[in-house]
């Protein structure tokens, strides 16, 4: 197991709300600068100065992890490919083809696959009520993000970015059940060893894209989206993600995740001037009591 942060399993809620807080608006982000930065240049920039700001938190306990880094160095990095480098390569890229509806809808299967790779893998099993709570969960944020209009959802199709955001989804669960029980390490010493390795990892698509003649722009909107993609979307929410899983599980930390999509819509409605409507309260209930519901043990 990680050595984490002491406290109850209430702090560890409390950092998997804002690590969800985060990830609210980084599709929305991603997305809106989908035309004019390249995916694999994104991916590049954004997990090397992950792992600087990682490296700062790291530093003082690198000599006392050095052991377990060494040896779990062939899982850290399997789960560099598939939690930082896969995963987010596979979105970035997915949004240059899908929907925002489709790219939401998809990232709301995560709990469904972390179950079953924890059942698989851990032998670990949902209860009827959580099942009850994820369902209901997961119903909520279809609600917000369909805007309750079924037609939305009776119009959606599949399209070759929804199969990379799927195969992302499937990433980042099977890296969600994996920190479970990875080395014992600080989980700030973990985040840099990862964020290292993808950072090598995504060095050939850099390099890939400037073949092509695809550079990062440097404007204030590519730069801030950035910043935005760096220092909320990966390190405060990765820091925050790998304190709790190990406290709460896989599971229970999955099923947090409906709650993505409420952040996304309260940000839009605070930044963008964007209204609430009635099936905003509706999917926001809905979303508060499932994950009540799929967080109580």
């Amino acid at each position: 197991m990680y050595k984490t942060l002491p406290g109850s399993r209430g702090i560890a809620y409390l950092l998997l709300v804002i690590a969800m807080a985060c990830w609210g608006g980084n599709w929305v982000v991603a997305r809106a600068i989908a035309l004019e930065v390249p995916s694999l240049s994104l991916v590049f920039w954004r997990t090397l100065f992950f792992a600087g700001l990682a490296y700062l938190l790291a530093r003082p306990h690198l000599k006392a992890d050095w052991p377990a880094l060494r040896a779990d160095w062939r899982m850290i990095s399997f789960l560099a490919l598939i939690g930082v480098t896969g995963y987010a390569s596979c979105g970035y890229t997915a949004v240059h083809y899908t929907t925002a509806t489709n790219a939401a809808l998809l990232a709301n299967t995560t709990p469904f696959f972390t179950a079953l790779f924890s059942w698989l893998m851990l032998r670990s099993t949902v209860s009827p009520r959580q099942a009850l709570g994820a369902a209901l969960a997961l119903c909520g944020a279809v609600l917000i993000v369909s805007r309750a209009d079924w037609g939305v959802l009776a119009g959606l199709q599949i399209n070759p970015g929804d199969m990379l955001l799927m195969l992302g989804v499937v990433f980042w669960a099977l890296y969600t059940v994996l920190l479970q029980g990875r080395a014992k390490m600080r989980p700030e010493t973990f985040l840099f060893a990862t964020t290292a390795v993808a950072t090598a990892m995504a060095v050939p698509g850099l390099l890939w894209e400037l073949s092509l003649g695809e550079t990062f722009p440097l404007t204030a909107r590519a730069l801030g989206a950035l910043f935005y993609l760096t220092v909320f979307s990966s390190f405060l929410a990765f820091v925050c993600y790998a304190h709790a899983v190990p406290v709460v599980g896989a599971n229970v930390a999955t099923f947090f995740s409906p709650l993505v999509p409420v952040f996304g819509t309260l940000a839009a409605i605070v930044f963008l001037g964007e209204s609430l409507h009635a099936y905003h309260y509706a999917g926001f209930a809905c979303v508060g009591v499932g994950v009540l519901l799929a967080a109580r043990r």
